[in-house]
């Protein structure tokens, strides 16, 4: 799994894993395993994020040791703030900071470019695409460098942008 940081389809599917796991699994195992790996040192960091978010739905609750008795504790419920998907509003608010440097690959034959992200819940970026498609070595680097986060969506987004002059 230390592969993944070269290639972000790899690095998406280990996201993948990781809910798999903690369906699968029961809740004790599904955290131990996902912790191990969150605390690897060689672990990307959006496969970190993405096992953050897969512990958090575990909601690990300390077991007793042996001997003790369980007793009945209701859980405090937690909010989920992730979006119900990507907004308008929030790809506005993630895209503002970089369309500088963007629009740096506008030039005479390219007056406006059509970029297509593909986004996992999680927030992973699995791919990106550009129209006109020899503009998307200029934006995919620049592209790459926002944090999308996840949503509440099961399964991947397909967002639009446009960069025009």
């Amino acid at each position: 799994y230390h592969a993944e940081t070269s290639d972000p389809v790899l690095t998406a599917a280990l996201g993948s894993a990781a809910k798999a796991i903690v369906k699968l699994k029961n809740k004790k195992a599904a955290a131990s395993t996902l912790e191990q790996l969150q605390e690897d040192p060689f672990t990307s960091p959006q496969l970190k994020k993405s096992l953050s978010e897969s512990l958090a739905v575990l909601e690990p609750k300390e077991l007793p040791a042996e001997g003790e008795e369980k007793t009945a504790e209701k859980p405090i419920p937690v909010e989920d703030k992730r979006p119900e998907r990507l907004t308008p509003d929030i790809l506005q608010n993630l895209f503002t900071p970089l369309v500088g440097e963007m629009k740096k690959c506008l030039d005479q034959d390219a007056k406006k470019i059509k970029v297509v992200i593909v986004v996992n819940p999680t927030g992973e970026i699995v791919t990106v695409g550009a129209n006109p498609n020899e503009k998307k070595t200029c934006i995919e680097p620049i592209v790459r460098k926002i944090e999308f986060p996840a949503t509440k969506k099961d399964k991947p987004e397909k967002l639009v942008y446009f960069i025009k002059e």
